[in-house]
């Protein structure tokens, strides 16, 4: 994190703030041990006054706390972080293989960067360089940051949890599409019984109009496909509305069947069906109308004929 103050407050701040970590890390190890710059924000420490696993993490989590609190650089108040790799000497390197516990260490510091700062990891297997297998032992604060998995034989755990999450939304996104194109399709099914059936009420379409019928209906929907042969209407009428059955009945195709065009003359009281049958994408989520992946649309209209 020093870079970002380079380019924010300047080189100068930079390094008195590099000059203040020094000094809080050095306040935490022992005058025998040994910390080095090796460039960059990246410090290498040897603790040959720590040889226990335990004592090790501790002087980690205490360096860890240290550069946590607040730095005051030129009037600014500055945060940072930190992220310590630990490996330990005979365990995890040995003297005939020089460069293998700063190879680790960079492959801790890898893992601790994925998760953020403030922690702390050391590692307990290694084979060969591919299977690497971490322990946190992040500090409280930072535990719950690090939601990326480093265990190499668990990636086809993480490519399922993957897919699953996939495939709920997939079908998140189809029903939201679905329900999106219901809406839309039965608000101009609304609007176009709502206006057709005008005709009736006024007397300009009578028994014998039902072509006239579904044209005033088609020009209002002519967003929908081959509307003409799709639409599908049932009209009733009576003395009373008691009298007049709205029941439906449908096809294999889910189509209106047993329907009629009966307007009625002036007074009448008459009921408009109009119908559209469409397509479903995920049809576990459509009600009592759907049938073999398809959706009835119903818009009903009830009104009393004026005396023309």
């Amino acid at each position: 994190r020093f870079k970002p103050v380079n380019d924010l407050f300047g080189h100068a701040a930079g390094d008195a703030l590099l000059v203040q970590a020094s000094k809080r890390i050095l306040g935490e190890i022992r005058p025998a041990d040994t910390l080095a710059r090796i460039g960059g924000d990246e410090f290498v420490m040897i603790l040959t006054s720590q040889p226990q696993p335990e004592k090790a993490l501790i002087v980690a989590t205490r360096i860890i706390e240290a550069l946590r609190r607040p730095f005051e650089i030129e009037g600014h108040r500055i945060e940072i972080g930190a992220s310590v790799g630990v490996s330990l000497y005979p365990d995890d390197g040995d003297l005939c293989c020089r460069g293998r516990i700063t190879e680790w260490r960079s492959t801790f510091l890898k893992g601790n960067s994925a998760c953020g700062n403030s922690s702390h990891k050391r590692v307990t297997h290694l084979i060969d360089g591919r299977d690497v297998i971490l322990s946190d032992v992040s500090t409280p604060a930072s535990k719950g940051l690090c939601a990326r998995s480093l265990l190499n034989d668990m990636r086809g755990t993480a490519a399922v949890e993957f897919g699953l999450v996939s495939l709920m939304f997939t079908v998140l996104l189809f029903c939201i599409v679905q329900v999106g194109i219901v809406m839309l399709v039965q608000t101009a099914l609304d609007e176009a019984t709502r206006v057709a059936s005008r005709q009736i009420r006024t007397g300009t379409v009578t028994s014998s109009g039902a072509t006239t019928f579904v044209s005033a209906l088609c020009a209002k929907l002519s967003l929908l496909p081959n509307c003409s042969a799709s639409i599908q209407y049932n009209v009733v009428s009576g003395s009373t509305f008691a009298s007049l059955s709205t029941t439906i009945t449908t096809s294999s195709a889910n189509r209106m069947t047993g329907t009629q065009f009966a307007p009625g003359t002036a007074g009448q009281d008459v009921i408009v069906q109009v119908g559209w049958t469409l397509p479903v994408y995920v049809p576990q989520i459509t009600p009592t109308l759907g049938k073999n992946g398809t959706l009835l649309l119903i818009s009903t209209v009830a009104f009393q004929n004026e005396p023309f």
